[in-house]
């Protein structure tokens, strides 16, 4: 155990004293920091001003003839149910010169022959897939995210 006299006891008293001062100052000078960054901005205007500011904004509405149109009826309908298939078709369109259509001239026409899907039943063009292997295997990234070749 420690023993000390009255005067070194007073001195840290009044030392301890001058500490907790500081370190209150410190503290309010940080809660003014925090209020100044994150509390309420400055830029509040009040009523009678954000009143004339929706009256710059909403010209038009303000200018614009009170008289409020009925709303025109509307046939009833029943919507068509959708295919459960969002492409049902691939459709390839074939062109002719039209001269030599309203002429009579035959002209052989060479249709693009239809490529098979790559994956049977799916969406995916060969040049996707091609794609995603070369993001998976060439840059050796996982197919959830391309971060590696966008990023450099």
């Amino acid at each position: 155990m420690v023993t000390i006299s009255c005067a070194e006891y007073e001195d840290l008293k009044a030392r301890n004293a001058e500490l907790e001062q500081k370190l209150n100052w410190l503290m309010e000078q940080l809660r003014l920091i925090h209020h100044r960054q994150f509390g309420p901005s400055s830029e509040r205007i009040s009523e009678d001003a954000m009143e004339q500011l929706s009256l710059l904004f909403n010209e038009a509405e303000v200018y614009a003839d009170e008289e409020k149109s009925e709303p025109a009826p509307v046939a009833a309908h029943v919507r068509q149910k959708r295919s459960g298939s969002v492409r049902d078709r691939d459709v390839y369109h074939t062109y002719a010169c039209a001269d030599c259509e309203k002429n009579d001239v035959s002209t052989p026409v060479m249709k693009t022959p239809k490529e098979p899907p790559l994956i049977p039943g799916g969406f995916a063009s060969p040049g996707f897939v091609a794609h995603i292997a070369m993001q998976k295997f060439v840059m050796g990234s996982l197919c959830t995210g391309r971060s590696r070749s966008t990023n450099g």
